[in-house]
């Protein structure tokens, strides 16, 4: 059995995943979000051409902040190579493919990181919870 961990507070860490890599939870939603469809904004690419200047709509909100032409993106890089045999390499569950539209939009990535905010318990008086930008 498993005990699924709680959301609360979520908004309050400072580190996700379990190396800690992603820094804010907007971007461990905008993870989820793209990592099947631009995997390229969150795992190396190896043996491409780095592009001078990215393209005017490569996201910069990803781990790579460097676009690449060619090359092969290296997925799940941080898993030690014993286990990697071990990974589900089936298509995404909405079955989307590499560079097909991400599954939530923009203003729904905002929303779902508003939701997780209001999930802050605010157990510690003058820490501020959130981010301040969602509406009520």
């Amino acid at each position: 059995m498993f005990k699924t961990p709680t959301l609360r507070n979520a908004a309050t860490r400072h580190a996700f995943f379990h190396n800690g890599v992603i820094h804010s939870l907007e971007q461990a939603v905008r993870f989820y979000n793209t990592r099947d469809t631009m995997p390229e904004i969150w795992y190396p690419t190896v043996g491409g051409q780095r592009k001078a200047e990215p393209d005017a709509g490569f996201p910069l909100y990803g781990l790579v902040t460097v676009q690449y032409t060619g090359g092969v993106v290296q997925k799940y890089d941080d898993l030690p190579l014993p286990y990697r045999p071990n990974i589900d390499r089936q298509i995404p569950l909405d079955g989307r493919a590499a560079r097909s539209t991400p599954p939530m939009t923009e203003q729904e990535v905002s929303d779902l990181v508003c939701f997780l905010e209001t999930l802050t318990d605010d157990y510690r008086p003058g820490t501020p919870s959130g981010s301040g930008r969602c509406s009520d």
